[in-house]
């Protein structure tokens, strides 16, 4: 969808269940012009999938993991042991 689109796949939301774990392979016959690639694309999409798209953006929630002062200590080298072979 995200090539078909020409969209970051980040952005791409929503849709049926199977889009994010069905895999399909799809064999076709391209003009050499690049550009026209991705309107083939999408007829594809959608004369074989009836996948309708809404390109609209939407503001979605997102979070951070900051560590602000990592405290870290060096380890006790007494604690170390040595890999013993099975």
């Amino acid at each position: 969808m995200a090539i078909a689109y020409a969209a970051d796949p980040e952005r791409v939301s929503r849709g049926p269940n199977w889009l994010e774990w069905d895999r399909f392979d799809m064999f076709a016959k391209v003009p050499v012009n690049p550009d026209a690639l991705r309107p083939m694309l999408r007829t594809l999409l959608v004369d074989r999938f009836h996948f309708l798209a809404h390109t609209e953006e939407r503001p979605t929630n997102a979070y951070t993991l900051v560590a602000h002062k990592p405290q870290l200590m060096n380890a006790d080298p007494a604690s170390r042991t040595k890999c013993q072979e099975g």
